[in-house]
């Protein structure tokens, strides 16, 4: 990311904010590669002189946001691993959040932008750090274990969204759980 350095204060907050609602709602019309940056300027109601001052390009904002939800996730999952059965409400917590700002994530899970979540909830499913004695794998088949949980609960939540969230939040906690601790089991070989 070639965010410039700020000092965060209020002014540069409110920007941000104004900037990621913008960019979210042109997202919902447009792909990535079609929003310009006039056209984010003024959906943000900014001066383009006040959007390079904090960016170079929309690629590089779309970063500064992939980094802000993988930092919170990860968060999240921190705080919840050491308490396996807490991950379920590491899931409660996600799917609110998703539910009370479903604009905002459905375009972060449909049209080209679903990198972000891909890449999100995989970095932060790779902050747990599972552990059996009795499965010996490979830092690789560790890797990939990973991804293909993070993967597949992008996937359901992808859907519950495109469905408008009709499934009560409990039920996809529940089966989100499920599948991202299924194969939570492993430790690297020696």
């Amino acid at each position: 990311m070639k965010m410039k350095s700020i000092a965060p204060d209020e002014r540069v907050t409110k920007t941000i904010n104004k900037l990621e609602k913008a960019l979210f709602k042109l997202l919902k019309e447009n792909k990535t590669s079609t929003i310009s940056i006039t056209q984010l300027c003024k959906e943000a109601k900014i001066y383009r002189s006040t959007f390079y001052s904090y960016f170079l390009s929309i690629d590089d904002l779309l970063e500064y946001f992939k980094d802000k939800y993988i930092k919170e996730f990860k968060i999240e999952i921190q705080q919840n691993y050491e308490y396996p059965d807490k991950i379920y409400d590491f899931y409660i917590r996600l799917l609110n959040k998703i539910y009370l700002n479903q604009e905002l994530f459905y375009c972060l899970y449909t049209y080209d932008n679903t990198w972000i979540m891909d890449k999100t909830l995989e970095a932060s499913l790779n902050a747990m750090v599972p552990v059996d004695e009795k499965a010996l794998l490979t830092e690789t088949e560790i890797q990939l274990i990973k991804t293909f949980n993070s993967y597949g609960c992008n996937g359901i939540i992808r859907e519950w969204l495109i469905n408008d969230c009709k499934e009560n939040i409990e039920t996809v906690a529940k089966i989100l759980y499920q599948c991202s601790t299924v194969n939570l089991h492993i430790v690297k070989k020696r």
